[in-house]
């Protein structure tokens, strides 16, 4: 947020209370109002204080729904942003967060990203699951999959839904890919696929399997793909 004065604790942000932004959709309000942008223009002062105080309400108001199932992480959150305790019922109501709030300077992170070690990765004495017999792994059925449609998952930015040939017959796989590939790179790929894996719902999408992937030290994924143009349908063994 922008610092209109300071304070040896943090910051006093004066912002103006907007409307017509649901707290569910905030992560799309955020990116279509662009904040950063806004702060550049001094011109533009109000309208950021606006859309900061939409951002700090929508927080507030989700903060609440989710403290039956997030106690301590929900409380993090408001005192965050300067906020104290709300009941259920002030969620219904809009503009409750006092304007002129005091933001601490050294908020902190409430779900810190665990980091890869790149030695830990490449050190071949990692501890694995352990070694396991030949009946175990002939238990999982892996098959060549075409992928012949693509599309995003309508609940999910990271998750994508492909649709899958095993030549015979066709499965839907829902699969957390959408970072580092796009639905038309992946139109046409031969894919190994876990063929007898539960099914699952992910955010509503049954999902029938799982593609293979590998993850290098930096975290990014990479499909398993076939060495050779083997049919839809193969096995892999």
């Amino acid at each position: 947020m922008i610092p209109l004065s300071s304070s040896a604790t943090g910051f006093i942000v004066t912002v103006y209370p907007a409307r017509g932004c649901e707290h569910r959709l905030l992560n799309r309000y955020v990116n279509e109002q662009k904040p950063w942008e806004l702060a550049k223009e001094e011109s533009k002062a109000k309208e950021l204080g606006g859309v900061l105080y939409t951002v700090v309400e929508g927080v507030r108001i989700a903060s609440v729904l989710l403290e039956a199932a997030l106690p301590v992480k929900a409380k993090e959150v408001r005192r965050a942003l300067g906020l104290g305790d709300f009941t259920l019922q002030e969620t219904e109501r809009w503009g409750l967060a006092p304007a002129g709030a005091l933001i601490p300077a050294d908020a902190p992170i409430l779900f810190p990203k665990l980091e890869h070690s790149a030695t830990h990765a490449e050190d071949p004495q990692t501890p694995s699951a352990g070694p396991i017999g030949i009946e175990d792994f002939a238990k999982v059925e892996l098959r060549v999959a075409e992928v012949v449609k693509a599309e995003k998952h309508p609940k999910a930015d990271k998750l994508l839904v492909l649709t899958l040939s095993l030549g015979s017959e066709t499965r839907t796989v829902v699969s957390g890919i959408a970072e580092w590939y796009t639905p038309e790179s992946l139109l046409g790929k031969k894919l190994v696929l876990v063929s007898n894996l539960k099914p699952a719902k992910l955010r509503g999408v049954e999902s029938q399997g799982m593609i293979l992937a590998g993850e290098d030290h930096k975290g990014r994924i990479v499909v398993v793909t076939p060495d050779a143009d083997l049919p839809a349908g193969a096995k892999v063994r």
